[in-house]
């Protein structure tokens, strides 16, 4: 649709501008693509991944688990929420998370050498 068109093509800057760390902007960028089109993956792990940095886990952890199961995003959205809870100290959901996310996506090497981290 037209609203998927303009919610892809504003995903490109919302990339740029997070890895030039203008987190604000790039949010800003995120949240008006997923306005156009809210199952886009991506964009919600990108959300995930911004909020994540900020140290604002609880959002973060919010926008990794609006990853649909049927995405191809899925098990790296799984592998980050775990990360989430390492990084504050509970490493039991983490592992629980990883290992799930390893199950789900065997052939996914990111998420495998999630799982060892963990």
């Amino acid at each position: 649709t037209p609203q998927q068109g303009a919610a892809a093509a504003l995903l490109a800057p919302a990339v740029a501008l997070a890895a030039e760390r203008q987190a604000e902007l790039a949010l800003a960028y995120l949240r008006l693509t997923l306005h156009l089109d809210p199952k886009l993956d991506e964009a919600w792990l990108l959300v995930g991944d911004q909020l994540n940095a900020g140290k604002d886990r609880a959002a973060a952890r919010a926008a990794y688990a609006r990853v649909r199961p049927s995405s191809d995003e899925y098990a790296t959205a799984q592998a980050r929420l775990a990360f989430t809870y390492e990084q504050e100290g509970n490493r039991a959901e983490a592992l629980r998370l990883t290992e799930a996310a390893a199950r789900a996506a065997p052939e996914d090497r990111t998420v495998q050498l999630a799982y060892a981290d963990v």
